[in-house]
């Protein structure tokens, strides 16, 4: 356990200081990002303001992860808490609702661990992207773990907390979150 501790430390001070790096960088020629909205960004997902924060949503669901590996699956638990909420943040701002299709992983890995007064809002980014099963089958299926995997903490199925692999097992399902 120490060992994981210490690990999952290293990790996290790894995608701190990349995240941090990636917030003083400035996307527009010369220009400060307070000076354009996100409508100001090509809606192409290869330009490099797009691929920055599909990268932040990424490191943000990594730090739910490692948080959830070595505190326990427990939406509670303040550091978990807190990367579940800046992955929100990340998520809210991609420049648009379709974006959400290229960051399924970080959307139901922090999705699952919200707590109870953050569902909502993961239910809301769903809803923006217009998420169902014909058009956004893996979307819909991280939607569908996160929903399971709330009922049954809700349902006190998981008395050491629920994640999304528990969600997945009640599910009878594995699913590529790609």
């Amino acid at each position: 356990m120490k060992e994981l501790v210490i690990r999952a430390h290293h990790i996290e001070q790894r995608l701190d200081a990349r995240l941090h790096k990636m917030g003083t960088e400035s996307f527009y020629s010369g220009s400060t990002h307070s000076e354009h909205t996100r409508k100001d960004v090509s809606s192409d997902p290869r330009n490099d303001y797009v691929v920055s924060k599909v990268t932040q949503a990424f490191a943000r669901a990594a730090k739910v992860y490692l948080n959830v590996l070595v505190s326990g699956p427990n939406p509670e638990i303040p550091e978990v808490a807190q990367s579940v909420e800046q992955t929100l943040v990340a998520l809210r701002e991609l420049p648009e609702p379709r974006f959400l299709r290229h960051v399924v992983w970080p959307f139901c890995i922090a999705g699952c661990m919200a707590t109870q007064g953050k569902r909502q809002s993961f239910r809301d980014l769903a809803s923006l992207t217009g998420i169902h099963r014909e058009i956004f089958g893996t979307s819909w299926r991280a939607l569908e773990v996160m929903e399971t995997c709330w009922s049954m903490r809700d349902e006190g199925l998981c008395p050491n907390g629920c994640n999304w692999l528990d969600a997945m097992t009640k599910m009878g399902q594995r699913i590529l979150l790609i």
